[in-house]
């Protein structure tokens, strides 16, 4: 894709263009003069002129052969471009998804068209313009201006679009082609707020346990707390917990992101607050929505979506911010602050965060909210520890497997529905097998889903509506699903996915309704491990403390 590169008459500093037609109108109105215009084979190519400032392979122009654009032409595309803008306010985009855009609400716009409209926006300052990926000092380090990747999964490669070698970023590559010869825009955030709008009253009440918790959560807020951690005991009713602060929000004209690393989380959430949030447009984006293209102030995305945001948000709530794969992912924690408004702030929710952050939470380092008791006040379901030796050759032989068989038993006799969780993919196929061969009834009952499984959003779906009995998973379920029969198995629980914070969350899927205490989380390993007794322990001492507090009530897991 070609564009310019000039200078201007007494400045250092150089500019890129789409449109040189364009500057030549804007800088004469301005009464300035160019100096010097270069035509560049890509973005890249243009923008190593003015970082560099050498203008390499680019081809010099005659500027007495330059015309600027005429008038006429240039009104209309002021007109289209406030249009394009105000779809686009707050975005960061590839040249490709602009386009997308542009198509989607049918502009009419041809390319050449929305070449000079974005210039337009770029020499009004609404909007910037960068490669997709590009080169920060070293030779060969690079870094993705989408996602803001920096490592070995930017690789230089020859490149069909530019013809020459190109780097390209594979870290965020299932949303497209970021590379050095694609342009990047950057749409500058709205400054003024929209107008209030009252929304219908919520259709929920809270506890006093999430009360109390919600105005702490306000008062923390009215304070301009940056960050605001939110530590509520799985099953504490998070969701519920957020929901007039949201709407407050809203109500006030402001944007709100609610954010979670995984796609089911998504899923779940997402019919809740849209019939919560009755007043408001809500919008949930992840990979394969529908409502990318539609624009909203209030966003519920996985964190990868997130990359597509600029400055735009006032209030970004973070669920499950402990997960992977968000916990740890420098590019993914930096695409969220990018995305946060200038003085906006952050909710970080988990009902399991990081030893270091307990302890910034007990040095007053970072505000914290805890939220210890069940919505229904019953205490955590405690896991009981089982061992198997060789389970996994028992499994792949379809040998007898006395604790399994328990607890299909004790499922019948509650009337439950069963997740069954496995460290390996491959253990879905064995599990499933096995039950086939030693419990006919629960197989034609049962369904194994994980990451990549061409229906996984079904099954899990079919799965809630009550379907199916059994549910053979990986870890991609430990949290964000709810059923209220549920009862819980971890099959080869010594295996190093299943962490203390796995384990704690998986546990957590039990004993969600207050009309079901019968549900079991059982542990069944080769070897016990840390990991084991450690979750077991830290839902031992929560309910402890409920109990000593007063806050909760004895039940069934007691």
């Amino acid at each position: 894709m070609m564009l310019y590169y000039y200078r201007l008459e007494g400045e250092k500093k150089g500019c890129i263009s789409l449109d040189p037609a364009v500057d030549l109108w804007y800088w004469k109105k301005q009464g300035q003069r160019l100096d010097c215009i270069y035509r560049a084979r890509s973005v890249k190519e243009a923008w190593s002129c003015i970082q560099r400032k050498k203008t390499g392979n680019a081809t010099v122009l005659r500027l007495e052969e330059l015309q600027p654009a005429e008038e006429p032409a240039v009104r209309r595309c002021l007109k289209k471009a406030g249009t394009l803008f105000s779809l686009l306010v707050g975005r960061g985009l590839l040249w490709q998804e602009v386009i997308q855009w542009v198509e989607k609400h049918q502009l009419e716009v041809n390319s050449t068209e929305l070449r000079k409209i974005l210039q337009v926006l770029l020499l009004q300052g609404k909007c910037e313009l960068k490669p997709g990926v590009v080169q920060r000092g070293s030779v060969r380090k690079w870094r993705c201006e989408r996602c803001l990747y920096q490592g070995s999964e930017i690789r230089v490669s020859a490149c069909s679009t530019c013809g020459e070698e190109c780097a390209v970023c594979e870290h965020c590559i299932l949303m497209g082609r970021s590379r050095a010869c694609t342009p990047f825009f950057l749409f500058q955030p709205v400054w003024e707020k929209p107008d209030a709008a009252l929304s219908p009253p919520l259709p929920i009440s809270l506890t006093r346990y999430q009360e109390n918790a919600m105005m702490e959560i306000k008062r923390e807020l009215e304070k301009n707390r940056k960050q605001i951690l939110v530590w509520a005991v799985t099953g504490a009713g998070k969701t519920e917990l957020m929901l007039p602060i949201v709407k407050k929000w809203l109500d006030q004209g402001k944007r709100v992101l609610w954010a979670t690393p995984r796609k089911d989380v998504v899923l779940e959430l997402f019919p809740r607050l849209k019939a919560a949030l009755a007043g408001h447009r809500v919008i949930a984006l992840y990979g394969g929505s529908d409502q990318r293209f539609t624009p909203s102030a209030f966003v519920l995305a996985t964190c990868h979506q997130v990359w597509r945001f600029y400055r735009f948000f006032d209030l970004m709530i973070i669920d499950e911010v402990d997960a992977f794969p968000l916990y740890g992912d420098v590019a993914l924690e930096a695409g969220l602050h990018r995305a946060l408004f200038a003085g906006g702030q952050q909710i970080l929710l988990t009902a399991t965060p990081p030893d270091h952050w307990q302890r910034f939470a007990k040095n007053r380092k970072l505000p914290t909210v805890i939220l210890p008791v069940r919505y229904h006040g019953m205490p955590l379901p405690l896991p009981q520890l089982f061992r198997e030796t060789g389970l996994w050759a028992k499994m792949s032989q379809k040998r007898s497997i006395r604790v399994l068989a328990r607890f299909l038993q004790q499922l019948d006799q509650q009337h439950g529905q069963a997740l069954i969780f496995v460290p390996r993919i491959q253990d879905v196929h064995l599990v499933i097998s096995w039950l086939k061969e030693h419990s006919p009834h629960h197989f034609k009952k049962a369904k194994g889903v994980y990451s990549r499984h061409p229906q996984r959003e079904k099954i899990i779906q079919e799965y809630r509506d009550g379907k199916w009995t059994v549910l053979v998973t990986t870890t991609i379920l430990e949290r964000g699903v709810t059923v209220p029969r549920c009862h819980v198995l971890v099959l080869g629980a010594e295996h190093p996915v299943f962490d203390e914070t796995a384990l704690v969350q998986i546990a957590g899927r039990v004993g969600r309704s207050a009309n079901y205490q019968k549900g079991v989380v059982w542990f069944l390993a080769q070897e016990r491990t840390d990991a084991q007794r450690q979750a077991q322990k830290r839902i031992k001492k929560l309910n402890e403390f409920v109990q000593k507090e007063g806050i909760g009530q004895k039940g069934a897991y007691m």
